[in-house]
This record gives structure tokens, sequence and C-alpha cells, in this order.
């Protein structure tokens, strides 16, 4: 158990460093290029999810709605948590995870779902 917890509390703290460089307040590093490894891993693990794959998929939005069942607010979690993994030190990768995100927003605001968080940068 406590390695379990161990391993959670680096994947915050993960997430947390490249959200301080985001913000120019972060030692630089790989820290970016890790919180992407660590999105990719957890929807991975947790949700069976390969990101790589979903990022070029031709209809994301119909897989993660009609297979896996996500909804509005489980799509407006998953852009948020890929918007925070930019930029990732790969210009092909942050370019289709735009993509996708703009395919999220775009769906979310098709389907009349409001989001005060994804529109803030």
């Amino acid at each position: 158990m406590a390695d379990y917890i161990k391993r959670e509390v680096e994947k915050i703290a993960t997430v947390i460093g490249a959200l301080l460089i985001k913000l120019g307040i972060g030692k630089s590093g790989n820290t970016v290029e890790n919180a992407y490894d660590c999105c990719r891993k957890e929807l991975s693990d947790g949700l069976d999810i390969d990101l790589d794959r979903l990022l070029v998929d031709d209809n994301p939005l119909m897989y993660l709605t009609a297979v896996k069942g996500f909804g509005p607010e489980h799509l407006e979690s998953l852009a948020q948590a890929l918007r925070a993994t930019m930029p990732t030190g790969s210009a092909r990768r942050d370019t289709e995870l735009t993509l996708l995100i703009g395919k999220i927003l775009s769906y979310l605001s098709d389907i009349g779902y409001v989001s005060f968080s994804l529109g803030k940068r």
C-alpha cells in the first residue's frame, strides 16, 4: 500500500511540476515530457485507452463516447488533462493534442454542454 501511495504522490508531483513550468515558476527539464507520459500511462492502465492511437484516430469522439462510455464531464476532464501536458517537447504531438482537444471542445459545444473551465488558459 505504501508503494502505491508513493507512486500516486510522484504522479501528482510530476503534473504539478509541469504546471509550474508552464507558469514560469518551476525549473525546466523533462518534467513536461514526464507529465505527458504519466497521462498516457494513466489512460492506458486505468481506462485501457491508448493515447498515441487516440491522437491519430479518425473519429476519437465516437470511440470515447460509444465504446468507452464517456459523457460530457469525462470529455471535459480528458481535455483538461491533455491540455495540462502541453507543451510536450514534440511539435507533432502538440499539434495532435491540440486537434483532439479542439474536437472535444467542438463536440461539447455542439451538444450544448457549457464548460466554465476549458475556455480559460
